[in-house]
């Protein structure tokens, strides 16, 4: 248990304080080119929706990147997930976290690129009496969503590094609507022959199937 306090402590003093760059296994994301994500967890406490939320970020946030460099493989162990617990937090100091390890492996060659440990925290901040209370009164849903993106924002720092894990992409904007200049008469029904069975979309993990299949 002392290790994980540790590291959580270390990630409180760079949250707290001015700060910390952090290295990523890539130098740019010029670099590498993430084409797919995979999540995996070990702890049976791991709520079931954090995988695929985690997942579905993680890929809208690598899509929104530079596609340069080699195809990467990401896949994303969970190996601890708690909530705050009060009597800790009155005793000794304690945080809602999720832990685990960012693995980085080649689309072409399955060789791996790098593999980092990553400590998401919420809550870290407050303890004594008022931590217990938090602890104690907290929405469990809530600090499941907060952990969720902070461990989002970690596995990207693990990926690239601190200064391209700041930067958001933006939303994309709404198509506008046409313009019109009178009364729109309805389309008319398409002729155009259907084949029988629209073949079935690609699965989403379909990129990396071997590479990411162990986590």
């Amino acid at each position: 248990m002392q290790p994980i306090f540790g590291a959580a402590a270390m990630v409180a003093v760079c949250l707290l304080g001015a700060g910390c760059q952090t290295k990523g296994i890539y130098a740019s994301v010029h670099d590498a080119h993430v084409v797919d994500v995979a999540v995996h967890y070990q702890s049976n406490t791991v709520p079931p929706s954090v995988a695929p939320r985690l997942r579905e970020t993680l890929r809208s946030r690598f899509a929104a990147m530079p596609k340069t460099g080699p195809e990467k493989c990401v896949s994303v162990t969970i190996a601890e997930y708690h909530l705050k617990n009060p009597a800790l937090s009155l005793l000794v100091g304690d945080s809602n976290r999720m832990t685990g390890t960012v693995r980085s492996v080649d689309r072409a060659t399955g060789k791996i690129d790098g593999t980092k440990r990553v400590v998401a925290l919420d809550t870290y901040a407050l303890n004594g009496v008022i931590g217990a209370v938090q602890a104690a009164t907290q929405d469990a849903g809530k600090a499941e969503r907060a952990l969720t993106a902070g461990m989002e924002n970690e596995v990207v720092t693990a990926v690239y590094g601190s200064e391209v894990a700041k930067v958001r992409p933006r939303p994309a904007a709404p198509p506008a609507a046409p313009a019109t200049t009178g009364a729109v008469q309805p389309a008319a029904p398409s002729t155009a022959a259907k084949p029988p069975h629209a073949p079935a979309p690609a699965p989403a993990s379909a990129a990396c199937p071997a590479a990411i299949a162990q986590g």
